[in-house]
């Protein structure tokens, strides 16, 4: 999907929100749409960039489950 899209922007910012990080976005693009729900994107902020991986809520149980356990490994992977 192209970067000016305006189908993920609401997810990406509302997210970002939750997350209490500034939403402003210059540009992102979406990397992957997961058959599982859960979609990967590279999000470019002021003066900060990062992957993020978001998984819907309305997705079936396993797969709130599979984003839980990849979630937290990275905690652990990354002393968070």
């Amino acid at each position: 999907m192209p970067q000016d899209s305006v189908a993920h922007l609401p997810v990406i910012t509302g997210c970002l929100t939750r997350m209490q990080v500034d939403p402003t976005l210059r540009a992102y693009e979406l990397l992957s749409e997961g058959i599982s729900g859960s979609n990967v994107y590279c999000g470019q902020g002021n003066g900060s960039s990062a992957i993020l991986k978001f998984t819907r809520a309305a997705t079936p149980p396993c797969v709130q489950q599979r984003a839980a356990r990849k979630l937290a490994f990275c905690q652990h992977l990354f002393g968070e």
